[in-house]
């Protein structure tokens, strides 16, 4: 008799156990959602002008709060809407900010007249596009390439051209998809 009633009372035991457990996962699967749908989102990479640190198909997410906090900075990976309303996000890396005078000469990007040293893997500038001369970017005003350069519609051409801070959504941050590409982006 005593050896059912602990029985019992291990089993009950272990089903609010396994129950609380449930409840504690599911709330951090829900509130790790919540924070991502509020603060962030996801995009898609279309095309191949990030290669090698994004590739074409790539889902990922996208930090919209971390400039309420701090400027977009140098290098940093970034979604932005185009100039024509409608138009997509496109992803590109920051090189040139705010008042800085860009020049690409020779395939090399130059910075208020210093050649600009990458710190991830890309290629030469081989078009020059609108950088030809030197740009002045406004108080606003970023430049964005991508980081296969030879494929890029970035802001060397005037479809695209310096992006204003009013269009970049946000940081990329992370990759979440395809699964073999998980993991932070740099």
């Amino acid at each position: 008799m005593i050896t059912f009633r602990t029985e019992k009372r291990t089993r009950s035991r272990n089903r609010r156990v396994a129950a609380m457990w449930i409840v504690n996962v599911t709330a951090m699967v829900l509130l790790a959602w919540a924070l991502v749908v509020s603060l962030g989102e996801t995009v898609s990479v279309t095309g191949r002008s990030m290669e090698p640190t994004l590739q074409n198909g790539m889902t990922v997410l996208t930090d919209k709060a971390i400039y309420r906090l701090r400027a977009p900075a140098r290098f940093d990976v970034i979604a932005f809407t185009g100039k024509d309303e409608g138009s997509g996000v496109s992803v590109k890396r920051i090189v040139g900010l705010p008042g800085e005078m860009v020049h690409i000469t020779g395939g090399d990007v130059y910075i208020n007249g210093k050649k600009l040293t990458m710190p991830h893997e890309t290629t030469r500038c081989a078009v020059a596009g609108i950088a030809q001369e030197p740009i002045l970017l406004g108080e606003d005003e970023y430049f964005v390439l991508g980081d296969w350069p030879e494929v890029s519609e970035d802001s060397r051409f005037s479809t695209v051209g310096c992006v204003p801070r009013e269009n970049i959504v946000g940081k990329i941050w992370f990759a979440v998809a395809p699964l073999l590409s998980v993991g932070p982006v740099r």
